[in-house]
């Protein structure tokens, strides 16, 4: 099937087949020999790049002694691998790890996420959405900004949907984004507003901010997500920096950034003293 690009699916497919081989006892010339391919395939599969017919999927299966429920469980991700990656909602114009960001956010059951600098962007207002593409040295055409701009609105879509659905989000701000006024005063006011508003009762966002006052935390100068997906692999993490974006399904470092989340949570106010500080911020203003 060649080089494709990864999606969720094929992602989770494929770590659970290296870790089913490797569990096996067999290595990627085994698995090739089964296929009657190069171990080339073997590793694309096994990263996400590359597709997998039924028969091949079963073929691997039977190699690793992979029964029962955990077998089906394998088959019906392979089953909506093949469909997802025929899908293309934004084009290729997008750079590929973006894409694959948007795809996990479509996927996910629960979405965490460490921001210390910006309002993620499920929760950005399109002001402050504008501000930010903005202020990119190399956004300088109109027609892009606006649709960068329409593409983070129609993400947003996912906290409001009802088949499935929408994903439990829990952000862990840090006080510099309430602070930054990008955009000006008066657009990052009304984007505290709005987070103060997606976090009324009744919603599905949870928001604590990580105050100056908490000192140093392991993720000072990183931002990250993790998107729970309830399948194959139940964790994917997602680390951006200045122009790519690094996508983690080995354990090691899914388990990382895990722990990485719920130290911040700890050191971060809870929902309701969040909310009051946020509140506060807003009569400072």
């Amino acid at each position: 099937m060649g080089e494709q690009r990864p999606t969720a699916p094929r992602l989770q497919l494929g770590a659970a087949l290296r870790r089913k081989r490797e569990a096996a006892g067999h290595l990627q010339e085994h698995a090739a020999a089964a296929l009657g391919c190069d171990t080339s395939k073997i590793s694309r599969i096994e990263h996400g790049r590359s597709g997998l017919k039924v028969a091949e999927l079963e073929k691997l299966l039977d190699l690793y002694q992979v029964t029962g429920p955990e077998r089906q469980k394998l088959l019906d991700v392979g089953k909506e691998a093949r469909q997802r990656g025929r899908r293309k909602l934004y084009g290729d114009t997008l750079p590929g790890y973006f894409r694959r960001f948007i795809d996990l956010e479509a996927d996910a059951t629960e979405i965490r996420s460490y921001e210390g600098e910006v309002v993620p962007g499920l929760l950005q207002t399109e002001d402050y959405t504008r501000a930010l593409i903005r202020s990119a040295p190399f956004m300088v055409d109109q027609l892009e900004v606006d649709r960068r701009i329409k593409i983070r609105m129609d993400r947003q879509a996912i906290l409001t949907r009802e088949t499935p659905p929408p994903p439990q989000l829990w952000c862990v701000l840090g006080e510099a984004v309430l602070a930054r006024p990008v955009g000006g005063p008066e657009v990052l006011r009304a984007q505290i507003e709005h987070l103060l508003q997606v976090t009324a009762e009744p919603t599905t966002v949870t928001l604590q901010v990580l105050p100056f006052s908490a000192g140093a935390h392991p993720a000072l100068g990183a931002s990250f997500s993790l998107f729970s997906l309830g399948t194959a692999v139940p964790v994917i993490g997602h680390m951006d920096t200045l122009s790519v974006g690094a996508t983690y399904i080995e354990q090691e470092g899914v388990a990382s950034l895990i722990e990485y989340f719920d130290r911040l949570q700890a050191k971060a106010l809870g929902p309701e003293e969040s909310r009051a500080f946020i509140l506060d911020r807003i009569g400072q203003q």
